[in-house]
C-alpha cells in the first residue's frame, strides 16, 4: 500500500503546465450552476478508496451529481453520477492515456458500486484542444477538449 508521502513523491513527477490545467479546469468545474434536482459535488485529487480500507487512486477531478428525493408518497433509489477526469495538458502517447482511463474506471467502479443508489460512472481525459494528437485520441476514446484562452470545455 501506498503511504501519504508516497503519494506525494508521486505527484512530483507531474509538471507546472499539468498543475495549471489541473487548476483551470477544477475551476471551471466548480462554477455554482442549477442542476433541477440534482446536487453537485466537485473535487479536487478525488482518492479512490479500496474495499478494505487505503487509497488505491486518485481522480484529478471529480464530478458527482446526486438525485433529489424522491416525490411524496413514491420511494426509489436515489441515481448517483460520478465523472472522474484526467488532465493532460500533453499526449506522448494515445494507448497510454486509454490505459490509465481503463485502470481508473477499474479501480473506481467498485467504490463508486457502494454509494447509495444506482450507479453511473465515466472517466474521461482532459487534453488541450489544439494537441497534435487529438484526431488519434479521438479515434480511440472520448475526451473533453481544453480550451486555455477560453477557459471552458469543449
Amino acid at each position: 500500500m501506498v503511504t501519504p508521502s508516497g503519494w506525494h513523491e508521486d505527484a512530483l513527477r507531474r509538471d507546472a503546465g499539468h498543475d495549471a490545467m489541473h487548476l483551470a479546469v477544477w475551476r471551471f468545474h466548480s462554477i455554482p450552476d442549477s442542476y433541477g434536482s440534482w446536487t453537485r459535488d466537485v473535487h479536487f485529487e478525488w482518492p479512490v478508496l479500496a474495499l478494505r480500507g487505503g487509497i488505491r487512486a486518485f481522480a484529478d477531478i471529480a464530478e458527482i451529481y446526486w438525485s433529489g428525493a424522491p416525490p411524496p408518497g413514491r420511494s426509489y433509489k436515489q441515481w448517483v453520477r460520478v465523472y472522474l477526469y484526467e488532465i493532460k495538458p500533453t499526449v506522448s502517447t494515445v494507448g497510454g492515456i486509454v490505459r490509465q482511463c481503463a485502470a481508473l474506471e477499474a479501480a473506481a467502479t467498485p467504490y463508486v458500486r457502494r454509494l447509495n443508489g444506482r450507479v453511473e460512472l465515466s472517466v474521461m481525459p482532459v487534453i488541450p484542444h489544439d494537441n497534435g494528437m487529438l484526431r488519434e485520441l479521438l479515434e480511440v476514446i472520448d475526451c473533453y477538449r481544453w480550451d486555455k484562452d477560453a477557459g471552458r470545455l469543449l
